[in-house]
């Protein structure tokens, strides 16, 4: 398979340079791909709620932009475009701006329950999956690790 991405003419630099290429166009179709599957998801989970809150539309919308930004910046790494990097970072810097949205939605919610007076149910409700809560921990984990990464790097 090697042979395929290169020729032993070809000097360290010229390698490295076709394998990040390569890395960052499967990175981008997995989370193009991975962010517009999830977007679905969501689509058809809201579509059943009996209730309609626009807020809940917020998280589907932005992870189908991720996907749909992810999947075109895959394009333009195959095309050899030079915006399909800042494109590609785009992207990923939506994904803290989504998390602090669902953090507004959260609190907002929050307030709602204690005004209406069943912040008990929502916290029991809420405790009850703590998955959820991890997730977006180890999210925040990652970025921080991500972002000190590219520190270092730079």
């Amino acid at each position: 398979i090697q042979s395929i991405f290169w020729s032993e003419h070809m000097n360290t630099d010229e390698k490295d340079r076709i394998q990040t290429k390569v890395l960052l166009v499967c990175a981008s179709i997995a989370l193009g791909s991975g962010a517009l599957w999830l977007a679905w998801l969501r689509y058809r989970h809201l579509i059943n709620e009996p209730d309609f809150y626009w807020y809940n539309w917020i998280q589907p919308a932005g992870i189908a932009l991720i996907g749909i930004l992810s999947l075109w910046a895959a394009i333009l790494f195959i095309l050899g475009r030079r915006s399909a990097q800042s494109l590609f970072t785009f992207g990923l810097s939506l994904i803290p701006i989504l998390l602090f949205a669902n953090l507004m939605v959260f609190l907002f919610r929050v307030f709602q329950n204690i005004l209406q007076g069943n912040a008990i149910f929502f916290l029991e409700r809420l405790f009850a999956q703590p998955y959820k809560v991890i997730v977006v921990l180890l999210i925040v984990i990652a970025l921080t690790v991500l972002r000190s990464l590219n520190e270092r790097k730079n």
